[in-house]
């Protein structure tokens, strides 16, 4: 079994080739884009995921086996319109992306990666937005999420005691700086 299909069985996505990409776009993250990047498995590293807390950043977790699923919405209204068959669309604004980060954190030396769990834990219980970086959502612009419900289980194979399965579900979000009159 290879080591890429190791990560992606235990997202459940068995289907799923790994290709790395890039982009040219504007990145927070200057270490994003390093090509000589690998994982714990000795794998390259094809689009990491970094999550801090816009307060502290030494609440920083830097996400290498995770895969992200996005999703777009348009606020349009539509209106009924008598003797008409159909509805008159009527578009708002763009919506709220809808971002699910799905992955495994591992722990080094075969140890159970505590402090890194209780890093995203941490992160996912803040009643504020994160701040995101990847190469990914950058595309996008995507600099700031919410986090909504998240999910921490055990590991489905017996035997890895180093890794913590996980899945995020988040929506994006802009920062609004007010100021005073």
């Amino acid at each position: 079994m290879s080591k890429y299909q190791f990560v992606l069985d235990q997202l459940g996505l068995k289907s799923i080739q790994p290709k790395i990409y890039r982009s040219e776009t504007d990145i927070i993250d200057d270490h994003l884009f390093s090509e000589n990047r690998v994982s714990l498995l000795g794998t390259p590293v094809f689009s990491s995921v970094t999550i801090s807390d816009f307060e502290n950043s030494n609440n920083t977790i830097v996400l290498d086996a995770a895969l992200i699923d996005l999703n777009a919405e348009k606020n349009i209204s539509m209106t009924p319109i008598q003797g008409r068959k159909g509805t008159f669309k009527e578009f708002i604004s763009e919506g709220d992306y809808g971002i699910t980060i799905k992955g495994v954190i591992f722990g080094k030396n075969r140890d159970y990666p505590l402090k890194e769990v209780k890093k995203l834990i941490h992160l996912c219980q803040s009643h504020n937005s994160v701040r995101v970086s990847s190469e990914f959502l950058a595309l996008f612009k995507i600099f700031s999420m919410v986090i909504k419900s998240y999910s921490l289980g055990q590991s489905e194979k017996q035997g890895f005691l180093n890794i913590q399965p996980f899945s995020l579900h988040c929506v994006s979000d802009e920062p609004v700086e007010l100021s005073l009159k």
